[in-house]
Order: C-alpha cells, then sequence, then structure tokens
C-alpha cells in the first residue's frame, strides 16, 4: 500500500495550536527533577503532569500530605505546591539511587525535614506515608497508575489501576514489599514492560540485516495491516487509550465485555506522549530505575529507557500517521473520545501533523523517512513481541464478504488483481451478453425476412 506523505490540506500543522497556557514554575521544576535536566517540550510534559496529578490529588490525598508533612517544608505554598515539591525532593532521591525501597526513601525525607517522622511512631503512620510514596513513583515513572484512594486498600496493601491490560498480572501487592527495591516491588504486579522474545537471540546473531534469513520467523510489519483503521475495520479491534506507559501496545484478543456479554480484542494506546519527553534524557529517573529491570535472559536487546520512548513515539506513525484512513478515524473517533477530559496536544503532532523528530536532540540520526513497512527486530527491538503478536492476529483474519474484500487492502497488489478480475470479468460478461443479445436478433430479422411476403 502508498503511504502518502502529509501535506496541508490533510493535516493540522503544529503551528496551529493553540499557545499553551501558562504552567507553574513549580510543575517545570518537577518535570526538570524528572528528567535530570532542561529538555525540549517541558512546558507541554509540565502541563500534562499538572493536571494529573492535581487530579489525583485530591481532598484524600491533600489530606493524608498534610498529615505527614513537615510544617516548615515550604510553609507559605498552598498544599499542592507543597506536594509538587515533595514529589521533586522523591524525583531527586530516585536519580541518585534508583536501586532503593520505600522505606528507604521514606526515612531520607524525613531526614530532609520533608515529612515527619521520630522513633516512636507506630507501623500505621509509616504505612500510610509508604502509601504516599507508592502514589509519587507511579506518577512520576508513569509506568502504572496508583489508586489513589485510601479505602480501596484499608490493609495497606500497594494498590495500582490495571485497567485490564494483560501485562498486569494483579492490582495490589503487599506493603512488605515497601522494604524491598523499587524494582523488585513493582515487577511484583506482573510483566510490565516487554521482554526478549525467545527468537531474539538467534536473530541477533544471524544481524539485523538478515531479515529474511531462511527459516526466520517474519519480522515484517506492514503499515496496512498494524494501523489503527485496518485493526478496527478488518480486526474487530477496539482501540482503548491508557495511562500507563506499561500498557502502550498491550494487546488482548479475547476480553471479555462484561457489558455486552462479547469477546472483544482490544489494544490500548498510551494518551500522554507529552510526558515521554521528560523520560528520554539518561539523566532521567526512568532511565535510572530500568538500568536493573531485567535479567540478561529477558532484556531485548539494545534496551534502554531512551530507546523504550523512541519506540514508543515511532509507533504512533505505523498506527496512524503513515495511513490516510487511520489518521482519518484519529480525527473524527479516536481523539474526539478525548476532548472531554485531559487532551494532550503531541498526539496531534504525532499523529496529524508533521512529526517533531524529538530524538534529534539527543542525537545526530537524522528521521527517517514515510515508510509503509517496519522490521520489528530492527525499527521495535522492545516492543517487538507485542506488534508481531497484533500484526500475526490481523493476518490471520481473511475477508469472507464482499465489503470485506472492498475494505481489506493489506495486501494491495491482491486488491488490485481482485478486482482487476472481477472488472474484466463484469465487462466479459456484458460484452457476451450484447453478443448473445445481438445473434437473437439477427436470428429474429432472418426469420421476418423468410416469412411468405416478408
Amino acid at each position: 500500500m502508498k503511504v502518502e506523505a502529509p501535506n496541508n490540506d490533510n493535516f493540522t500543522s503544529v503551528s496551529a495550536v493553540k499557545e499553551l497556557p501558562a504552567v507553574s514554575p513549580d510543575w517545570v521544576g518537577l518535570t526538570r527533577a524528572i528528567s535530570g535536566c532542561p529538555f525540549g517540550h517541558e512546558k507541554d510534559s509540565a502541563l500534562v503532569l499538572s493536571h494529573l496529578i492535581s487530579r489525583a490529588a485530591t481532598g484524600d490525598v491533600q489530606g493524608r500530605f498534610l498529615q505527614h508533612l513537615n510544617p516548615d517544608f515550604f510553609p507559605s505554598q498552598n498544599i499542592i505546591s507543597r506536594i509538587v515539591q515533595a514529589l521533586v525532593s522523591i524525583a531527586n532521591i530516585l536519580r541518585t539511587d534508583a536501586d532503593v525501597s520505600i522505606i528507604f526513601i521514606d526515612n531520607q525525607l524525613v531526614r530532609e525535614n520533608v515529612f515527619l517522622g521520630d522513633t516512636e511512631e507506630d507501623a500505621g503512620q509509616r504505612l500510610s506515608r509508604a502509601g504516599l510514596i507508592f502514589m509519587a513513583i507511579g506518577w512520576i515513572t508513569n509506568l502504572f497508575d496508583p489508586v489513589t484512594s485510601s479505602s480501596s486498600s484499608p490493609d495497606g496493601t500497594l494498590a495500582i489501576k490495571t485497567e485490564l491490560a494483560t501485562c498486569f498480572e494483579t492490582s495490589t501487592v503487599s506493603s512488605t514489599l515497601t522494604s524491598r527495591p523499587i524494582v523488585e516491588m513493582i515487577r511484583h504486579f506482573g510483566d510490565l514492560l516487554p521482554t526478549r522474545r525467545p527468537d531474539q537471540l538467534e536473530s541477533n546473531q544471524r544481524g539485523f540485516g538478515n531479515r529474511e534469513a531462511k527459516g526466520a520467523i517474519s519480522e515484517t510489519l506492514q503499515v496496512a495491516s498494524i494501523n489503527v483503521s485496518s485493526l478496527e475495520r478488518i480486526g474487530g479491534i477496539k482501540i482503548e487509550w491508557t495511562s500507563s506507559l506499561s500498557s502502550h501496545l498491550d494487546f488482548d484478543p479475547a476480553r471479555f465485555d462484561t457489558i455486552s456479554g462479547n469477546v472483544v480484542p482490544v489494544l490500548k494506546i498510551f494518551r500522554y506522549p507529552s510526558l515521554c519527553y521528560q523520560h528520554a534524557p539518561d539523566s532521567s529517573v526512568l532511565q535510572k530505575l530500568l538500568a536493573n529491570w531485567y535479567d540478561e535472559h529477558t532484556k531485548p536487546p539494545g534496551f534502554s529507557a531512551n530507546g523504550l520512548i523512541q519506540e514508543i513515539l515511532i509507533s504512533y506513525k505505523a498506527l496512524v500517521l503513515f495511513d490516510r484512513n487511520a489518521r482519518k478515524l484519529y480525527r473524527n473517533t479516536l481523539r474526539r473520545s478525548l476532548l472531554g477530559d485531559l487532551f494532550d496536544r503531541e498526539l496531534d503532532a504525532l499523529c496529524l501533523a508533521q512529526v517533531r523528530y524529538w530524538y534529534q536532540e539527543y542525537s545526530k540520526n537524522p528521521p527517517f523517512p514515510i515508510r509503509e513497512t517496519f522490521y520489528a527486530t530492527s525499527d521495535f527491538p522492545i516492543f517487538s513481541a507485542r506488534l508481531l503478536h497484533l500484526e500475526n492476529f490481523i493476518d490471520s483474519i481473511q475477508p469472507n464478504r464482499i465489503s470485506s474484500l472492498w475494505k481489506d487492502k493489506r495486501d494491495i497488489l491482491r486488491w488490485y488483481t481482485f478486482w482487476a478480475v472481477v472488472i474484466l470479468g463484469a465487462l466479459n460478461l456484458v460484452i457476451a451478453l450484447a453478443q448473445v443479445g445481438l445473434a437473437a436478433a439477427q436470428v429474429e430479422l432472418s426469420r421476418q425476412a423468410l416469412k411468405p411476403g416478408g
């Protein structure tokens, strides 16, 4: 399928997007604490982060922070600003050493006079602060969306919103894990991040250049197959937005819908790409945290937090930008589903407009051109398993009706061939019928001519 280049008629330009509203310096300071340095689009990230945390930090959360924050910690600021400053302190601790536990962070915050605490306090106070730190880690890393209501975990368990993503095996873990390294604690929720495919070791030994080696598993990802329009029209796949990085490209081929009673395939796409920019620098909290995420057997080739973020941003191209029908679906349906809530304008920049090639800020690699084919191991070494799962699912579906055949343009050569045969066959049929009609007319004329007196 030929993929057309973006043009001014079909795309919303980045310059046409309204200027960002003013963002408090506190929020910009938080994004810099998370990234470890100034970065491009930090105002976009700060705006999204401010909406997310302000919405999550409801009266219950504010009350819990007020209970534990030291009265001398930014006393003249409002409670939200004080919470932001506490998050800055937590981000700074994680950037210094991410291989620590929640209890270690709690002790450090008490020493820095961010939290109140003493040796005679009961276990409930420490457990309550641990819950706040757990929430902060979710907000800072975007690896999971923490449950903020204390009533949801009255026994002190640590809870997250799984959004029914398959990468999460459980929504709660024991508070005893607060004494373990943070990475170990988070991994108890499941395999949040993609792991090395069993065949990737062999692929690495062959090298990326030998993509079609004999006996190799197909590495091809066709934009015509995996764009959101094809996924919805051909595969009947429901597209859901997710607020956690871990759930991006999470695909459930058979989720039971409790409302309709039907089994529906569901693909999740990260809805806040602006937050990706704060995680891209090598100095970011996420980079430090994920350095110890994998062992040598499960780590995808060349894994880094920077690479993870790059693949997430590039995936919007394959899913939306490079296909006209996918852009139309995004503009008319997927985008509108977000407008009643917090909308990240960077989605438009990635899905509708010329892509702002973020990685030019961190490398000298030029942006690659518009493509109709990607290769799993070389283009998406981290997310290859999820994308190949999606590709294999959609490739297993064959059209069984004329309307399905008309919509299915995954193999454009086959599509043109089929409809050329249909059209030529129809023309031949019309010509044959015309010839039969002419022959019948000639017979009738001859019969009339042979009649007596004719």
